[in-house]
């Protein structure tokens, strides 16, 4: 008896082991579970609250910074005031922006000589009304410092006080004025940008008092306007946000200073003002940490979540605008989300004590039969612990308690399984969301993205079909139309065509067209969920019905969600229709779960929209200051009006061509990718861009002797004055007594000799003339006859011109010149800061002595062409300004090739071109494409003034020569004869006597 009680005694205990273990085992699973997703729901919400607060001091910069560029656009902002302001035009411009975006304190403007305008919105903030002592009824404050006025008074600041509708309710006048707005950092920092808008970093106003933030923007060098913006309504914004009981939240500087706080930190800093605080201000006894940098994570641009002792703790860093960086902090104990977890405990195990106890009685009868039901349950608690759900909990016990549990415990584990299974199914969603936003945001094809948008919000929703709406001012247009019973795929990336009507935003009347559930989804700029279209009664679902007539087809269920990014403009929408069950495949309603995971999709699809948008938009400016710079430097010259849009037409031709090639040294050329082709396109037209810094008279130079003018009248004003000298040489000679036939036939001589030298240098004067040494020999021969001067040469000059005429020690009193000369006040010298060292950047160009040398006879003795030595070499400089002026460009990494493709059109495949003498291995397929289109285009114009054009066969057969001499690629220069783009090119740019046959074959060698 004794041993059969210790057996019971034994069997009891390992029982209520069991049935023990069982239960913890149970709780921990729960209690584990529970912890997770309440802690992945914790790190959630404070990613969203983040996101709240990004986006809200995001559009705070953005609106301050967009404000002050308007601001510097209003007429007479930059116009100086004599008196306070009031009368100033602009003044209820200022009222208008202040009412509008009430998180700007004040909108003002400062000089150099430090005259002052700033409006203060009071309007009902005591703090302010008592900071600046205004009287009642005050709404607007006028701050004017005027540093002189109209009466020649000394400087004072003026004070005006006015009520909403502009009238004055009080002034006050200081005649001791501290503030000077030159010294500020807002007017430093903006005259250190003039080119654009700047925002500083957070400080006290001085008018204020109070931290904010300052968007500024210089009007020339002497003017900056300003916006200042304060962080008190960011105060408000975090107090009004809830994560928690107990949450404290912190936005945080680049220095680590506290910027803004909820109430819940300030009670642990101690203090109602925070602003400004270090973050390693120590916090008071309601709490055992020391300070805010004790906990604060490292924070990253994603968000950092961490659990530190009993508080969870987020961060987040980003730089929203203007280069600077803000973090922001979020701490909260972890009762707050997981406190319950405790009570939950508690009360399961005294359930399971009281279980326990209340079963004793019964274990002893029935303890093999307990024993096997506790193993099971046992081995089911693993599982579960595990979330291995399957197998079955046994249902059969005589006790009435443990049937209880059992069928209990099979509650519990077919709610955590269908909840666990509710995680999965999310869990995939979300990282389908995911996915969809990586491949959104990487595709370049409009079409393609709102297919895989639609595609994407069907399979999340498991919806048999939908439409994906744009809209295009007031309507909406189908962009993709997809049905998987009716096999319907219209627009996106398919070849068929949406084929349904636009959808009107507005009634004929006017009115918003809400009769349309698309219509007014957008309108009111919410989701619309309709369990059933045909039994709706708040929109016009005709057309669907006869739809579904024509169709054989029923559509049920429809969600609805506008595609919008937060606070910005509304882009389309979204619309599923009949919602599949599961498991059934039956039509059933979108459930909420649904309408979650697609709004969420269809923000990230707007934004993803809006950024491309955005990039689009930026680039078509790109290009089309790419192009204004093209044709300012064409319009430059009235000669080569057209060769930077015709020589990026010729290359692009060519180099399309060579991509179609699948033959031969061509057949692997291939732009990498579309950024790379567009560089190229950004390459050839900026080929030129160098130009603009050469004298057009150097570009355009026709003749010799032409500088700004052609010279060539001075030296024929010369010959006729040695031309009338003869005239009084004769008749001193009759007067003298000589015979006149004789005096007469000396001086016909000497006119023929005159007329024929002048006829010489004329000739001379041509660049398709080559001089021989005895034709120079000639010029200096002629040039030696003097002339006698009397007029003082100095008078009339420009300051430059007398500054070089007196370092040539040339005298002001009448004398003796040479016909044709090379003066030292012809000479143009380098400043010593403008030579520059381009060997050092790796340019072979050797650089003249001097800048430029207008002396006659040098310049007439050019053995061929117009150019001199410093001509030719500002001439070719160009090129060395634009490969130059190109690498200063912050252009993306896609366009770095920029500079490459516009500065290389020079060099030749010999090692013997410019500026780099480049060697054929240096210089890629594009290069050598834009060589050939210049020199193509350049041989073919008819606008330059020192050369004729040449006919289609003249410029290939240079072409070829160049080809022979291994300046050009010559499977380029084949390609560009055997597809014919000379002549289509001919066909639209040269007129019909320049285009002839030309027999390609002799020069496919």
């Amino acid at each position: 008896m004794k041993l059969h009680f210790k057996f019971q005694i034994s069997l009891l205990i390992l029982v209520c082991c069991i049935l023990i273990i069982s239960s913890i085992t149970t709780l921990l699973a729960v209690l584990s579970i529970s912890k997770r997703v309440d802690t992945e729901k914790a790190g959630q919400l404070f990613s969203e609250t983040g996101n709240r607060v990004q986006d809200e001091l995001t559009k705070m910069l953005v609106q301050a910074q967009k404000s002050v560029h308007q601001v510097a656009t209003v007429p007479g902002i930059a116009d100086k005031q004599n008196d306070d302001g009031l009368s100033l035009p602009f003044i209820r411009y200022f009222v208008e922006l202040l009412n509008n975006y009430p998180e700007i304190y004040s909108v003002y403007r400062g000089f150099s000589d430090n005259t002052f305008l700033q409006l203060i919105h009071a309007g009902t903030d005591e703090k302010i009304i008592r900071k600046h002592e205004a009287p009642d009824g005050t709404v607007y404050i006028l701050r004017s410092i005027i540093m002189m006025d109209e009466k020649g008074e000394a400087a004072r600041e003026l004070w005006t006080y006015l009520n909403e509708d502009l009238e004055v309710v009080g002034k006050r006048v200081h005649d001791r004025v501290e503030y000077t707005a030159s010294s500020r950092p807002w007017f430093l920092l903006a005259r250190e940008n003039l080119q654009e808008g700047v925002l500083t970093d957070t400080y006290l106003f001085d008018s204020f008092q109070e931290p904010g933030i300052t968007a500024a923007k210089s009007i020339g060098t002497q003017c900056v306007v300003g916006i200042d913006i304060t962080l008190a309504s960011l105060e408000d914004f975090l107090n009004n946000l809830y994560v928690s009981e107990n949450c404290r939240t912190a936005l945080l500087d680049a220095k680590g200073s506290i910027l803004a706080s909820n109430s819940k930190l300030k009670e642990w800093i101690g203090s109602s003002n925070d602003f400004l605080a270090p973050i390693n201000t120590t916090f008071n006894d309601n709490t055992d940490m020391q300070s805010l940098s004790e906990v604060v994570l490292p924070p990253t641009r994603e968000g950092a979540f961490s659990i530190r002792d009993t508080y969870m703790i987020w961060s987040r860093s980003w730089e929203p605008i203007g280069g600077h960086v803000f973090d922001l902090i979020m701490i909260a104990p972890s009762e707050d989300f997981l406190g319950y977890l405790v009570e939950m405990r508690q009360r399961a195990i005294a359930s399971a004590l009281f279980l326990l106890f209340l079963l004793f009685p019964f274990v002893m009868l029935g303890s093999r039969r307990l024993s096997h039901f506790l193993t099971i349950l046992a081995r089911e608690a693993r599982r579960m612990k595990n979330l291995d759900f399957n197998g079955d909990v046994p249902q059969k016990t005589i006790i009435v308690e443990f049937a209880e549990l059992s069928e209990a415990f099979a509650l519990m584990k077919s709610a955590l399984k269908a909840k666990t299974k509710d995680l999965q199914i999310a869990t995939v969603k979300l990282q389908r969301i995911i996915d969809l936003g990586i491949a959104m945001s990487v595709e370049k094809n409009t079409d393609l993205l709102t297919e895989m948008i639609l595609k994407g919000a069907k399979e999340i929703g498991d919806a048999d079909g939908g439409s994906l709406y744009l809209k295009k001012g007031d309507h909406l247009e189908f962009q993709v139309v997809l049905n998987d019973s009716l096999n319907i795929a219209q627009g996106g990336a398919e070849k068929e065509r949406v084929r349904l009507p636009h959808v009107p935003l507005y009634k004929e009347n006017g009115e918003p067209n809400r009769n349309n559930v698309v219509s007014c989804a957008i309108h009111d700029q919410r989701t619309i969920v309709v369990d059933n279209a045909y039994e709706s009664k708040g929109y016009d679902f005709t057309g669907t019905r006869e739809f579904d007539t024509f169709n054989n087809y029923k559509s049920i269920s429809f969600m609805t969600v506008p595609l919008q990014v937060q606070g910005g403009d509304m882009i389309g929408a979204l619309q599923l229709i009949n919602a599949r069950s599961p498991v059934e495949g039956q039509i059933i309603p979108f459930s909420d779960s649904v309408k979650t995971f697609i709004e969420a999709l269809s923000a990230e699809a707007a934004a993803i929209y809006q950024a491309k948008a955005l990039i689009n938009s930026n680039d078509r400016l790109l290009e089309s200051f790419i192009q204004l710079i093209a044709g300012a430097i064409d319009t430059k010259s009235p000669y080569t009006g057209g060769h930077c849009k015709r020589v990026p037409e010729l290359a692009i031709m060519l180099a399309n061509e060579a991509e179609r090639t699948s033959a031969g040294p061509l057949a692997d050329f291939r732009f990498s990718s579309d950024e790379e082709r567009k560089a190229f396109r950004y390459g050839a037209w900026l080929h030129d861009c160098g130009k603009i810094t050469t004298p057009e008279y150097v570009v355009d130079k026709s003749v010799k002797l032409e500088t700004i003018n052609n010279r060539i009248h001075e030296i024929r004003m010369r010959f006729e004055i040695f031309l009338r000298d003869l005239k009084i040489e004769e008749l001193e000679a009759v007067m003298s007594g000589k015979n006149p036939a004789d005096a007469r036939t000396a001086r016909e001589e000497e006119e023929d000799t005159l007329f024929d030298d002048f006829s010489f240098i004329a000739e001379c004067n041509y660049g398709n003339r080559y001089l021989s040494d005895g034709d120079i020999k000639r010029l200096r021969l002629i040039g030696n006859r003097k002339w006698f001067r009397r007029m003082d040469p100095s008078l009339g000059l420009s300051w430059a011109e007398h500054e070089r005429f007196v370092e040539s020690g040339r005298t002001t009193k009448p004398g003796w010149e040479f016909l044709l000369d090379d003066r030292k006040d012809h000479i143009i010298r380098l400043q010593a800061q403008s030579r520059n060292d381009y060997k050092g950047l790796g340019f072979m160009l050797e650089q003249p002595e001097y800048l430029y040398n207008n002396g006659e006879l040098y310049n007439l003795s050019i053995p061929v062409g117009t150019l001199n030595r410093e001509e030719r070499y500002k001439i070719n400089e160009h090129i060395i300004q634009t490969i130059m002026m190109l690498q200063t460009l912050p252009f993306p990494d896609a366009l770095k090739r920029v500079p490459e493709f516009a500065g290389t059109h020079h060099e030749r495949l010999s090692g013997d071109g410019y500026p780099r003498m480049l060697k054929a291995d240096d210089l890629s397929i594009p290069s050598r494409i834009m060589a050939i289109a210049d020199i193509f285009e350049a041989l073919t114009a008819g606008d330059r003034p020192y050369k004729r054009a040449k006919k289609i066969s003249e410029a290939i057969e240079i072409l070829y020569q160049f080809k022979k001499d291994n300046h050009i690629d010559p499977d380029l220069f084949n390609l560009f004869l055997t597809s014919g783009i000379f002549s289509v090119y001919a066909k639209q740019h040269l007129p019909p006597d320049l285009i002839d046959e030309v027999d390609i074959e002799q020069y496919l060698d």
